[in-house]
């Protein structure tokens, strides 16, 4: 089954910045026969789209391609869209755009429209991610009833294999560790969704000292299963700090971290994960590193409904900002050139310790 994209819904015919290919067709305007032919024609038109990636350009303002189209960049779930093929009207001007409009008089459309459709778009995207929170509040006794049986699974997997391996249970038949790691994934899993279902969570009180490393360094070991080919390492530098948390929301943040970086890093490089103590100031210095394929700049990256290129609801980030903020802090991004086609993230928080 294809996965949904908010490009599906675009009225004319659209790029996904994030991976740019020849555009689709739009739902109202099928993508020209010119366009189909340049695209395939030479490298003119995918550089074009390209150039829209710069963090420079203003959004919503219509960029003449080098053939005669337009084109109007906006953000949808976070993902950097082009609607393009069309002529605007008032005109940018120049003979390729004449050519264009007369071959293909229905790509004329007035700039104030296309301001129409990208904001009905927008708020399509807005309401169908609170539609899915809304949904999701619905149900927190089935979920409650899931979770419970899903606890079950993983004690007796864990039983099982520390019966057969006491030493070393993670060393276990691979079917039995399998199934006691999917049940742990399950476990984080079912955590995300309560606090979808009610953000309420991200305002109880933080009573329990934990060691900041042990519950990253947990999380890291249950993800490897799924890091099948990159490597996740810790680096712990000093002691391992202690500090006060909410056991119900904390693992959200390693949880949402681990698993953003497993799905967008490039193969076989390695995820880093980074725990500096400073006793003098009383906190410690989190970050989660990796390296990926360049990619368009996100805007409002924690915002609710902001979905990366692969997908998702879009709140996985924002609600881990959401428990930082409960602990005291807040998530940071940056990110940093590797050269023409890589670049290194970085998510960090300084969390006050004890």
């Amino acid at each position: 089954m294809k996965r949904y994209s908010p490009i599906d819904l675009c009225p004319l015919p659209a790029v996904d910045l994030g991976n740019i290919e020849m555009p689709t067709d739009g739902l109202l305007k099928k993508r020209a026969a010119f366009c189909t032919r340049q695209f395939v024609k030479g490298s003119a038109c995918r550089d074009f789209y390209q150039s829209l990636t710069s963090a420079s350009l203003s959004d919503k303002q219509p960029i003449q391609c080098p053939f005669g189209f337009s084109a109007y960049r906006f953000t949808l779930g976070g993902n950097q869209i082009v609607l393009t093929g069309f002529v605007p009207f008032p005109r940018a001007g120049g003979e390729s755009e004449r050519q264009r409009a007369k071959d293909y008089p229905d790509s004329k459309i007035a700039l104030d429209n296309i301001e129409r459709m990208v904001a009905s778009l927008q708020a399509a995207e807005s309401a169908r991610v609170d539609s899915i929170a809304e949904h999701l509040k619905k149900y927190p006794s089935a979920l409650h009833e899931v979770r419970k049986l899903n606890r079950t699974i993983k004690q007796e997997a864990e039983r099982l294999c520390r019966t057969q391996r006491p030493s070393d249970p993670d060393a276990a038949d691979g079917s039995l560790v399998s199934i006691w790691k999917s049940a742990e994934l399950m476990t984080y899993q079912f955590g995300i969704l309560e606090l979808i279902a009610n953000e309420t969570l991200a305002e109880l009180p933080l009573k329990t000292p934990s060691q900041i490393y042990r519950i990253f360094d947990k999380c890291a070991h249950i993800y490897d299963l799924t890091a099948t080919d990159k490597r996740i390492a810790i680096d712990l530098g000093g002691d391992s700090p202690v500090a006060l948390v909410c056991d119900k929301t904390f693992p959200i943040i390693p949880t949402v971290l681990i698993e953003n970086a497993i799905k967008y890093s490039t193969p076989q490089e390695t995820i880093l994960i980074r725990i500096k103590s400073d006793p003098k100031r009383k906190n410690c210095h989190i970050s989660v590193q990796n390296i990926a394929p360049h990619s368009p700049a996100l805007t409002n990256i924690m915002a609710k409904g902001v979905r990366g290129t692969k997908g998702g609801l879009g709140v996985g980030l924002y609600l881990a900002n959401l428990v930082a903020k409960q602990h005291g802090s807040y998530l940071e991004v940056s990110r940093e050139p590797l050269g023409a086609n890589k670049e290194m993230f970085t998510f960090s928080l300084d969390l006050p310790t004890l």
